[in-house]
């Protein structure tokens, strides 16, 4: 698996907290990247700086992308693995490394995806037709 970035080193200063929601996510993570032969890319995982609520910050989440692969069909290949209940899409607009946020989210599966809203802020949007449009428009 790919070296995790530098926020890595913050889990360990809660790990009575975070170890087991981390090794689920990591099991997770390490599994997915096997079926990649090594082309996933992980940008984050636990972050201090995210909102409360947020699954960064609960160490359930990790934002991700695999490389070669649209953001699509990162979402499509991601998303028949079933090993996230929490998938996400974000494209250039929003992210400099396009690509998925992925969570183990307890209860049911949650789709989504984001792009830059007229602020210049990120918008969560429905993964629809629509936005599929837009995201090809901008990332062909």
């Amino acid at each position: 698996m790919k070296p995790f970035n530098e926020r890595w080193s913050v889990i360990r200063e809660k790990p009575e907290v975070l170890q087991p929601v981390i090794l689920r996510l990591i099991n997770a993570l390490d599994e997915l990247d096997s079926l990649l032969e090594g082309a996933l890319v992980i940008h984050c995982l636990y972050d201090a700086d995210r909102q409360n609520g947020s699954y960064h910050l609960r160490g359930m989440a990790a934002d991700v992308h695999i490389q070669g692969l649209h953001p699509i069909d990162q979402f499509l290949y991601v998303e028949r693995q079933q090993l996230f209940t929490g998938i996400g899409i974000y494209g250039s607009d929003v992210w400099h490394n396009p690509g998925l946020h992925v969570d183990l989210r307890d209860g049911r599966a949650a789709r989504w995806a984001f792009k830059s809203g007229k602020d210049g802020k990120r918008e969560e949007v429905a993964l629809d037709k629509i936005y599929v449009s837009y995201l090809l428009s901008i990332m062909p």
